[in-house]
Parts: structure tokens; C-alpha cells; sequence
């Protein structure tokens, strides 16, 4: 399996605003990874794991937005459980509910507590931590982060970043690599 390389720099706007200590920026991700000098790289659906130490400016940004377009299917499937999860429960008043979904600030006024609600929240850790860590309007947040998943797959050359080992799955910078502080 011949090993996958990055080639030379390429113009990029610096960034020296490091988002929240991470090595990636979020106005110039691209450049963000040249300064990195070991690039970890893992295809999630079979665990393929590779260290890419040499830069190349087509495999960079289809990295980037390989790992984008992941990280955004990943929340598309929470917003979806979430929309689910709301319509079980169509008459809850409930905080999380109301702040998600509403757009007026009278309807923010309507909040109950709902014990129902809250228990079978509770019942999925998962989904709690989402709705209780994010800020979102569901109504909004859904269709754009949908559109934003076909916007880059649209552009995505899927030939450098498909997957060596099982050519199915496609190459993302590792977690790690984003959760670095």
C-alpha cells in the first residue's frame, strides 16, 4: 500500500488565531496544517491510521474538508435525533424544547417544566450533552448544516482522500490532532 504524501506549500493567508488553542484555524485551516509537522490521518469506518509529514496543497484541503463534512454528518444525525426526539413529546414547554425551536422572545416566556421530557432526555447522555452544550435554532441549524454537507462533497476529490485500505471509507485528520489544547 504505497504510503500517502503531501507535496509542496502553498499560498495561504497566516492565521495567528489559533481557535481555542487548537492547531487548526478556522480562517486558514490549510495553513494551520503546514504547521504541523506530522498530520494524522484515520479513515473512521475501518480505523486506518497514517502520519502524513510532507505538505501538498489538493490533499490538505480535501483533508480538511473530508474532516469538515464528517464532523457535520456527525451533527447532522443529532439534529435529526433531536427534531425525532421534540416530536415525541409535540406539547412540552420544556427549556431545552422551547430554546431550540423558538424564534420570538414572548414564546421563550411559555417555558414549563416537564418531567417527562427531562427523564427521557436524561435517558440518552448523549443527545442531553448536545441540546445542553449547543446553541442552535433547530428550525435553521438543520437545513444548513444538510446544505452545507452537499456543498463539500460536492467539491470534494474523493480520489485523495478515499481510504487505502478499505476504499470505502475516507480519510479524516485525526481527533487528536483538533482536540489539542
Amino acid at each position: 500500500m504505497p504510503a500517502l504524501q503531501r507535496s509542496e506549500s502553498f499560498p495561504c493567508p497566516d492565521s495567528s488565531a489559533i481557535v481555542a488553542g487548537h492547531p487548526m484555524s478556522i480562517r486558514c485551516p490549510e495553513a494551520s496544517l503546514r504547521k504541523v509537522k506530522a498530520v494524522p490521518i484515520v479513515c473512521p469506518a475501518c480505523g486506518y491510521a497514517e502520519t502524513l509529514a510532507e505538505p501538498d496543497e489538493s490533499l490538505d484541503r480535501a483533508l480538511v474538508d473530508s474532516t469538515y463534512i464528517h464532523t457535520l454528518r456527525h451533527e447532522l444525525g443529532l439534529l435529526e435525533r433531536t427534531e425525532q426526539f421534540f416530536a415525541r413529546f409535540p406539547a412540552s414547554k420544556h427549556r431545552l424544547k422551547v430554546s431550540k425551536t423558538r424564534r420570538h422572545r414572548r414564546e421563550l416566556r411559555e417555558i414549563q417544566d416537564d418531567p417527562e421530557f427531562a427523564a427521557a432526555l436524561r435517558a440518552q447522555p448523549d443527545l442531553y450533552e448536545f441540546l445542553t452544550r449547543s446553541t442552535f435554532l433547530l428550525p435553521a441549524r438543520l437545513p444548513f448544516v444538510w446544505e452545507c454537507i452537499q456543498r463539500l462533497e460536492r467539491d470534494l476529490d474523493m480520489s485523495l482522500v478515499r481510504c487505502p485500505r478499505c476504499t470505502s471509507g475516507v480519510l479524516t485528520i485525526e481527533d487528536a490532532l483538533l482536540q489539542r489544547r
